[in-house]
Formats: C-alpha cells, structure tokens, sequence
C-alpha cells in the first residue's frame, strides 16, 4: 500500500457549482493536503483532488487507486498526460453504481490504473458526495489489495460467529434466568 493523500492537491466545488475536468485543473482554489480541509461531515460536497504519479520501472506496473470512506456514492478518476491536460481515461465507481458498473468490483470506490515504462500521469478525482467523514486515497498491488480486504472480511465473520454463539447461549439459559427473576 502506498498512502497518496498526503501527496494529493485538492479544492472544495462551491455550493451549486458542477465543474468539469478542465475548469477543475484551471482552478485557483487547489491547496496542499489537509485532512481537516478534506473532510465533508454531514453536508453535500464536491471534492477534487489531483496527484502525479508516474512509473520509473522498465516494465508496465498496474496499481489500483483505493478511496477510503468506504460508503463513497459517486467517484470519478480522470488520467490524464501529465505533460499537457489531455484526457486518457475516465472512470466511475461508487455506492451509487450497480457492481457491474463499477470500475472495479469491489466495496470502496477502486479504479485500476496501468502505467508503461516511464510514463507519468496526472489523477484527477472528484468525489461527489452527501458526507464522508475522512477522505483517505491509497495505491495498492492487487495482491496486496484483496489479502488485505480478505482479513478485515475475515475479523468481520468472526465477530459476527461471537455475537451469533453468544445470542444462541443466551437464548438456551433463557428458562434459568426467567426462574431467577420470577418473584412468584
């Protein structure tokens, strides 16, 4: 995993405003990543951010581009040269999307990006959104991505199998602790 967002630029859309890519690269309004400044808590938002990346190895490298708050309804990924603003790909993913629409099909808002042999690109993404209540944006290996995905399933099951036995527990002793309080 490779933590982008502290390397990331990004601006608030005003109220009301819908820029597209190009008005949102012209913007005035980018500043340096604040996790305070990217935080939405419980009001419609609008949030670009933007970060170059670029691959220094001799062979193609895909990476996938992970946002976190995991309950995201609309993101897009705009990739784009990162020598002149032409776009390359665009892509959606989101609560909002059936799976199969998703870029990925995965639960947070994923996109897969491959990069040739000294190639470099700009990300831009644009989270729509009614809150989040952190905004956190990751490069991980695939591998990396789904091993560690099936580990917090994994505490998932386990914790929901705890509370299952310890509600069937309980609901087996039910009788004894009926006799217990029963004052007659």
């Amino acid at each position: 995993r490779l933590p982008l967002t502290p390397h990331l630029r990004y601006f608030k859309e005003a109220p009301g405003q819908s820029l597209d890519w190009r008005q949102a690269l012209e913007s005035g309004d980018w500043q340096d990543s604040d996790p305070k400044g990217m935080s939405a808590l419980h009001r419609p938002a609008q949030l670009w951010m933007q970060i170059e990346v670029g691959n220094t190895s001799s062979r193609p490298v895909t990476r996938w581009v992970v946002t976190d708050y995991w309950a995201l309804r609309d993101v897009q990924l705009f990739v784009l040269d990162a020598r002149q603003p032409r776009l390359l790909a665009q892509l959606r993913s989101g609560q909002a999307l059936a799976p199969a629409d998703r870029a990925l099909d995965t639960e947070k808002a994923a996109f897969s990006v491959t990069l040739l042999p000294g190639q470099h690109v700009r990300l831009l993404l644009r989270v729509s959104d009614l809150y989040w209540s952190h905004m956190k944006v990751d490069a991980w290996d695939i591998a990396a991505y789904e091993h560690a995905e099936a580990g917090v399933k994994l505490w998932f099951a386990v914790g929901v199998g705890a509370v299952a036995a310890l509600f069937l527990v309980l609901l087996l002793q039910r009788d004894k602790i009926l006799a217990l309080v029963d004052d007659s």
